[in-house]
């Protein structure tokens, strides 16, 4: 197979050496256009160490998003202890598919943000792998060597770590990607779902023992839905009335079972 690599900036192309180690194998030059001849899913293990911004397969990033994605969602479904039912792989799957759904009803049509929207969806729990409390800032230290080696530079990293902490709770983003990703996070309040997905969180609070029977559990979703809001135009308009009704319905059920 011949496919074309065409570079905007000096980068490094690193190709496959023992498992899932990288070498170096050849330098290009800004307007380099070359013809890589080989198997298809060697060249689509290529990676890039980006030295001045991005580089380009395809008007795509070189180094397949796709490849990034399973790297990300295999040590997640190794490494997760069982005990998180809620903050899974599953739920990062969820939280990857609706910041690009809302993405794209926000109008982000830049790749580049696109990109590093997704990057922080895929690492926004990774921290899950070795601590629970404070797993934002563990996100972080776990991503950059990574992200890193993916190529990505100083200031895009950067802007994945304050994607990763702006999901933290209380939410505070400070810019639209921020605040996508905080609505993606918990944008299963306001759906259909909501009281199975929140099973399995009421299990991971019972493991934790953040809660000991369904009251505190029920007590403690009032609290948080009556305090949180959504930040997009597009999450107000498809969550917020379902996610009231949620509210009121937990409302009722304690009322029962006073």
């Amino acid at each position: 197979m011949i496919a074309n690599i065409f570079c905007h900036y000096d980068c490094k192309i690193f190709l496959p050496h023992n498992n899932n180690n990288y070498k170096p194998v050849i330098n290009v030059h800004p307007g380099k256009l070359l013809f890589y001849k080989n198997n298809f899913q060697l060249f689509h293990s290529i990676m890039v160490n980006f030295h001045s911004g991005i580089a380009r397969l395809n008007s795509t990033l070189m180094v397949p998003f796709s490849h990034i994605r399973q790297h990300v969602i295999d040590k997640l479904e190794k490494g997760l202890s069982p005990a998180l039912t809620y903050h899974n792989v599953p739920h990062t799957w969820d939280v990857l598919r609706q910041a690009e759904n809302i993405a794209r009803e926000e109008g982000i049509k830049n790749e580049n943000e696109l990109l590093l929207l997704k990057m922080g969806a895929l690492y926004h729990d990774v921290g899950f792998l070795d601590v629970y409390n404070g797993h934002e800032e563990r996100s972080c230290e776990l991503a950059k060597p990574e992200l890193e080696k993916f190529g990505f530079n100083t200031k895009q990293i950067d802007k994945v770590f304050g994607l990763i902490r702006a999901t933290r709770v209380p939410q505070q983003p400070q810019n639209l990607l921020e605040e996508i990703l905080c609505d993606s996070d918990l944008d299963y309040l306001g759906r259909s779902d909501f009281f199975s997905i929140g099973e399995g969180l009421y299990k991971e609070f019972l493991d934790q023992k953040i809660v000991s029977n369904y009251l505190d559990w029920n007590l403690l979703q009032i609290r948080f839905l009556e305090s949180h809001h959504y930040f997009t135009k597009t999450s107000k308009i498809r969550r917020q009335v379902q996610k009231q009704l949620h509210l009121e319905e937990i409302k009722q059920k304690v009322r029962i079972s006073a």
